[in-house]
């Protein structure tokens, strides 16, 4: 081999592992992405709802939202563990309850700008003393209720302890009153009476950190 197939063969090994590291720099990086994409999929996925109708042992009386004994036993015997579950298997750290009526209309006179934050601020309030004036107060009013059924349960104070979430997550009151039907959809107008359309809705979220 002469002086320039030597000169030239130099330069195509250099071309050559140039292309190499690239190649490899590519793969790398490709793979990392990969990573980070399945990491963000996992980091916001978040768990299946849990819904709880209020129908027959477990219903709501007309215009309160007191909770049945029926009630606050499956709150802790199924809706307890169920909230474990999601916790222990998803990166969720806040817990919305949704509160939702059918369209009979509700008519009332409402304390709930007087009486709602200081309800919801001390446990020792009961829901009892709100009163509602529209389906939307109501559906926030039973929301605020199964909130705090949830935060007495002593089980669920230990669980996020050991959680590193103190005694109690990230909880959010919300009514959708009579908006949407079981589906999501949008509801028609209608005042008949639809026990399928009453029901408790608690979703999981999650909240960066600062």
């Amino acid at each position: 081999m002469n002086s320039k197939q030597l000169k030239y063969a130099e330069i195509f090994s250099f071309i050559a592992f140039v292309f190499f590291v690239v190649l490899i720099f590519y793969q790398q990086t490709n793979q990392r992405l990969q990573g980070e994409l399945v990491e963000a999929k996992t980091k916001h996925k978040f768990p299946p709802n849990i819904t709880i109708q209020n129908t027959g042992k477990y219903a709501f009386k007309l215009g309160q939202a007191n909770l049945t004994p029926q009630l606050e036993q499956f709150i802790h015997d199924t809706v307890v563990p169920k909230i474990k579950e999601r916790f222990k298997n998803y990166k969720v750290n806040i817990i919305e309850v949704i509160g939702h009526t059918d369209g009979v209309e509700f008519k009332g006179i409402s304390n709930l700008d007087k009486r709602l934050n200081v309800v919801a601020g001390n446990e020792n309030r009961r829901i009892g003393s709100l009163k509602a004036g529209s389906n939307t107060d109501l559906g926030l009013m039973r929301a605020l209720a199964i909130i705090k059924a949830l935060q007495k349960e002593e089980e669920m104070i230990q669980f996020f302890k050991e959680k590193g979430l103190g005694n109690k997550p990230m909880f959010r009151a919300y009514s959708a009153a009579q908006l949407y039907n079981t589906d999501g959809t949008i509801a028609t107008s209608s005042a008949k009476e639809n026990p399928s359309r009453r029901r408790i809705e608690i979703r999981f979220t999650y909240h960066e950190e600062n």
